[in-house]
């Protein structure tokens, strides 16, 4: 029985959110979101994973396997930062207002030169899983919103919460696709921030991460991917690259 197990987070109407690219008449990536439907009602709504975009900076892969045998594969794939008035992405900075109306504000991403990148992340049950993804189970994404600012869209959900989602972790359950954020001073023509912190997912108790690979492009290479502060950590309960500890940014 294929993983229909799936929590999302409430879903506005602007949830083309953090895709890059403008639709076309061929059939959309995986990274473009349409508001949330429910996969119980829509069992034909199983993700698949396109191919990555030209801007593509890093990609994590990881199969999760929970205690009941319900199985995922996961794809976080880490996309060139672009500046705050960026034409091609402003749905970015604008996530993170509307996240934390009471911290930001376009006219101080200007002022402080921020930079934005997005990750699109994708949970694909395999053709071994079996039954439903336990409804507990949260599997978490970096980078950690202790050391910065994050927004997530589509299953990435606030870990606790909080009424300032941008200073929470994001997590998700079941198989879905999500969009997530990352803010930075300070970087807006520099780029090169994304790789002050890690990226990955984080397993909870009861599940176990198997697969774990890497896969820095040469792009990710030029804009400061794999320094000597990188870190890479693969091991049951966590597929994660990056910088270690993460730069606090915010």
């Amino acid at each position: 029985m294929r993983t229909r197990s799936l929590l999302v987070a409430a879903v506005a109407p602007t949830l083309l959110l953090l895709a890059a690219c403008a639709p076309t008449a061929a059939p959309a990536p995986v990274e473009t979101y349409a508001p949330a439907t429910d996969p119980a009602a829509n069992p034909g709504g199983i993700p698949t994973l396109g191919p990555a975009d030209a801007d593509t900076t890093l990609a994590v892969t990881a199969t999760a396997t929970a205690a009941n045998g319900s199985q995922l594969t996961l794809t976080m794939r880490v996309h060139q930062s672009i500046a705050y008035d960026d034409v091609a992405s402003q749905t970015l900075p604008k996530a993170m207002v509307e996240d934390c109306p009471t911290l930001f504000t376009q006219e101080l991403f200007k002022r402080e030169l921020w930079s934005f990148t997005r990750a699109n992340v994708t949970a694909i049950p395999t053709a071994a899983s079996k039954g439903d993804w336990p409804t507990g189970a949260r599997l978490t994404v970096r980078p950690s919103a202790t050391t910065a600012v994050i927004a997530g869209r589509g299953a990435l959900a606030d870990s606790a919460g909080s009424a300032t989602p941008c200073k929470q972790d994001k997590s998700f359950v079941g198989y879905g696709t999500g969009g997530l954020a990352l803010g930075t001073p300070g970087d807006a023509g520099t780029f090169t921030k994304w790789a002050n912190h890690a990226w990955g997912f984080v397993a909870p108790a009861g599940v176990k991460l198997s697969d774990c690979t890497f896969e820095v492009t040469a792009l990710g290479s030029q804009y400061g991917g794999v320094s000597a502060s990188w870190a890479p950590t693969s091991n049951a309960t966590t597929c994660v690259t990056g910088t270690s500890p993460e730069a606090q940014e915010y």
